[in-house]
């Protein structure tokens, strides 16, 4: 069973700022990979194991792959 955050539980989870997850939304952060948003009247609601495997380091994103292969030049 899929388990959901707020932004400010998910980001109190990770001792980070609120921000830190905001500014990275559909970016790093996928909508509907890592949070779902039904409209803009909805609450934004994180997928909890989505956001730990990025965490970890094993749900990277494109964009994630990208800065990797530019630093690696």
């Amino acid at each position: 069973m899929k388990r959901y955050l707020s932004t400010k539980n998910i980001a109190e989870m990770y001792d980070v700022s609120y921000d830190f997850f905001r500014n990275r939304m559909d970016d790093t952060f996928q909508r509907g990979v890592h949070y779902i948003q039904h409209d803009k009247q909805c609450p934004i609601r994180w997928d909890v194991d989505a956001i730990q495997q990025w965490w970890n380091g094993t749900n990277k994103t494109a964009h994630d792959e990208l800065v990797e292969r530019l630093l690696q030049l």
